[in-house]
């Protein structure tokens, strides 16, 4: 599968839509730009932090898919953050790592109650031939079932939003997780004062 232009993989128009309590969503991908995404991560080897109490089969593309890493991180950069920072009034953000995640009957059927180590989350979901595999909020009384393959969630992720995936009941899931920070330089200047 070729992209052939920006075109192909991301929409012209974001469309930026406050959910729920403290959610943003974005039409950030195209589906075929998603098949893209789950071929080439296909194309790696699936691993597995074993220190982390949250487990799960992942690639994370700085490191296995650069370019990829790289084109996605473009249009966080240019589009996205920049809404976001104005969303919710802060000061700054960056991407830190973007990983696709794989749910399938016989590695990963579930993650359990989580926060993730990151400023603001981001979750798409790359693909919809699957049951069950929700992911939820259960503080918000909130899930991303009613997103489209491409759409991009956002949401504040250290304190507020613990999350889990539900049970995969067949197929196979996959999703694009971006976790990012706060600006460096806004850090070392906050720290100094």
């Amino acid at each position: 599968m070729t992209l052939s232009t920006q075109e192909d993989a991301f929409p012209m128009f974001i469309n930026p839509t406050p959910l729920g309590k403290d959610f943003i969503r974005y039409d950030f991908f195209t589906p075929h730009f998603c098949e893209y995404i789950i071929q080439a991560a296909e194309a790696q080897e699936w691993g597995t932090n074993k220190k982390d109490r949250y487990r799960t089969q992942d690639v994370y593309l700085e490191k296995a898919i650069p370019g990829l890493y790289e084109s996605i991180n473009f249009q966080l950069e240019h589009r996205i953050w920049p809404s976001v920072i104005k969303h919710w009034d802060i000061d700054g953000v960056e991407s830190e790592t973007i990983f696709v995640l794989k749910y399938s009957m016989d590695t990963q059927t579930s993650l359990g109650l989580h926060h993730d180590e990151s400023f603001i989350s981001g979750n798409v979901k790359l693909n919809d031939e699957y049951l069950g595999g929700v992911l939820e909020f259960p503080r918000q009384n909130f899930t991303n079932e009613d997103l489209q393959v491409g759409q991009l969630l956002v949401w504040p992720s250290k304190i507020t939003h613990p999350h889990l995936s539900t049970e995969l009941v067949s197929g196979t899931k996959y999703s694009l997780t971006i976790w990012s920070k706060e600006w460096e330089i806004i850090q070392k200047c906050g720290a100094e004062y």
